[in-house]
């Protein structure tokens, strides 16, 4: 426990600059804090904690001492974990637990060893949420140059819940005519094995043969979801693994380009959750017809997250 409280002890050194080691080891209990509060991070995504809870249990410390994540690049994170040199420079979630850890069996059968070690790091690619690459050591991570990072600890334990991210996600979208607009929505279903939090102010968007279309995103009027759908009249704020949530959709006014005898389009909707990296882009099932060109500018009605209808 000694070799823990030292590790744990000189990360937090690291990450307050100047403090003494005896103020860094009375601080053990949460190595970052002064850190994370001045260069904080969003709440991790779901698939951070999913993936991380599922190692340090396989590594036979399901509850470690300590849990940092960073938001940095690729190169940046395996310098600083491993020395090593890597062939491309992505975003990725570097996280940095502490605690008591032992690996798989390496080596010819009659002479396995399971490395062991107190310094477990992970690199994970901020946009499609798989894992880049992996350490296992009793050396500390020094963060001086990882950019910002924030503490899991909290989410690994599930005093806290994770943000629901595009790679967590998995969408349907669909849209139907209605008196000169396009009707549907995106239902999400969270595909994480923990819950995660919805945002109050989804970004949504549509595309075109790979474009963007100039659709400006607004509000539904104040109490129009409720009168359709009862169900519509309170946001979802978490989703549970497995279910579903929606954001109704309502696009008016298309005054842009068109296929040529305005045939229907194969758009698709892209979701942008602040605070995450990637965007989830789901095609809508079948053509849409656009909606008649009134006058510009053309706009999407976008509710919160309701139960799915």
């Amino acid at each position: 426990m000694a070799a823990r409280a030292l590790i744990a002890a000189v990360l937090a050194a690291a990450c307050l600059g100047a403090v003494s080691a005896a103020e860094a080891v009375a601080r053990t209990a949460s190595p970052v804090t002064a850190f994370s509060r001045q260069l904080s991070l969003p709440p991790p995504p779901a698939f951070l904690v999913s993936l991380v809870r599922r190692s340090a249990a396989f590594l036979g410390d399901p509850r470690p001492d300590s849990a940092v994540y960073f938001l940095t690049r690729r190169e940046q994170a395996v310098q600083a974990s491993s020395g090593d040199s890597v062939n491309s420079n992505q975003l990725v979630y570097l996280v940095v637990l502490t605690g008591s850890f032992t690996g798989e069996s390496v080596g010819p059968a009659r002479r396995t060893t399971r490395p062991t070690g107190s310094v477990a790091s992970y690199e994970i690619d901020a946009a499609t949420g798989r894992e880049t690459d992996f350490g296992l050591s009793s050396q500390p991570v020094a963060p001086s140059k990882l950019g910002r990072s924030a503490d899991l600890l909290p989410y690994l334990t599930g005093a806290k819940t994770p943000a629901c991210a595009a790679p967590d996600l998995r969408g349907r979208a669909g849209f139907g005519g209605a008196t000169g607009s396009e009707l549907g929505g995106l239902t999400v279903t969270n595909t994480a094995t923990v819950a995660c939090s919805l945002p109050a102010d989804p970004r949504v968007s549509l595309t075109w043969r790979g474009h963007s279309l100039g659709v400006r995103q607004v509000a539904f009027p104040s109490h129009w979801l409720e009168r359709m759908n009862s169900k519509w009249a309170r946001p979802l704020r978490q989703l549970q693994p497995g279910r579903s949530a929606e954001l109704v959709l309502q696009w008016w006014n298309w005054c842009g380009s068109r296929p040529a005898g305005n045939r229907p389009m194969k758009i698709s909707v892209d979701l942008k959750l602040p605070g995450q990296i990637a965007v989830l882009r789901t095609p809508v099932g079948g053509a849409v017809t656009p909606p008649f060109c009134n006058a510009p500018p053309s706009t999407i009605r976008v509710s919160p997250f309701v139960v799915p209808s």
